[in-house]
């Protein structure tokens, strides 16, 4: 398996920044090699979604209905866990930052967190 040093070229901002976190928690691990890098890329897609849709959550056009949001976090922070980013028993639940972001993830993605 040969690894990049970045990640894929079509990513945003925050993937980018959630893709580097990954890889960085794998490699502590010494798992890299172990671990196919394109689930490392859903991951990271996934979480720079739930950014911006969390962020567009209180404009006139969202980009998505509040439930499915809140299954899009659920399912970034069960990723996290996987990818050793988050402890096993944060996984369910964690802070919600003041503008109502995902703290985990917004750090994930790069973003200071003020945690409401």
């Amino acid at each position: 398996m040969t690894t990049r040093e970045e990640p894929p070229g079509c990513f945003d901002a925050y993937a980018v920044a959630a893709w580097r976190a990954g890889l960085a928690a794998i490699e502590r691990a010494g798992l890299l090699g172990d671990v196919p890098l394109i689930a490392l890329e859903v991951l990271a897609g996934c979480a720079s979604d739930y950014v911006r849709s969390a962020l567009s959550a209180n404009t006139a056009t969202p980009r998505r209905p509040p439930d499915d949001l809140a299954l899009v976090r659920v399912e970034v922070r069960k990723m996290m866990t996987l990818w050793l980013l988050l402890d096993p028993a944060d996984e369910v639940a964690g802070p919600l930052r003041a503008d109502g972001l995902d703290a985990d993830i917004a750090a994930l993605c790069g973003l200071r967190s003020t945690v409401h």
